[in-house]
């Protein structure tokens, strides 16, 4: 299996992990958006979060994990498979993006300390109107 950074063709190769990185200006997190396969995704999370619990594959559609590495920095992933990313419809694709970033908001406001009360209701919903915004973008571009 190889790991490539950049563009993603309609129809992905099989057992080929496409990776983008983007950090996020304001919590300071390192937003990793990947699609392809869902083993190859479990092993460059594993490897870049070693600590347990580790990940296994589940045959999800998509996934986030939110972890710090060994050296302390805060990384969200989103993973998108294959074959949603080959057959879902764009709406599909969307409502899996934003049903993730929910997941992968929560996880970073819980990770740097903030509560996802009423409060902090507003910083949470723009988070994740930022994090769906910027995925769709990256797998949407032409």
């Amino acid at each position: 299996m190889t790991t490539r950074i950049g563009p993603l063709p309609r129809l992905l190769p099989r057992k080929v992990l496409y990776l983008h990185e983007i950090d996020d200006p304001i919590y300071k997190v390192r937003v990793v958006r990947c699609v392809g396969p869902e083993e190859q995704f479990v092993t460059e999370a594993n490897q870049a979060h070693p600590e347990p619990p580790l990940l296994e594959v589940r045959k999800a559609a998509a996934r986030t994990l939110v972890a710090r590495t060994p050296a302390g920095h805060q990384r969200l992933w989103f993973w998108v498979s294959a074959e949603a990313y080959e057959t879902y419809t764009r709406p599909q694709i969307a409502a899996i993006v934003a049903h993730e970033a929910v997941h992968g908001a929560s996880g970073v406001f819980e990770m740097i300390g903030l509560s996802t009360d009423r409060a902090s209701e507003e910083a949470l919903t723009y988070y994740v109107e930022w994090l769906t915004r910027t995925t769709l973008e990256y797998l949407w571009r032409e």
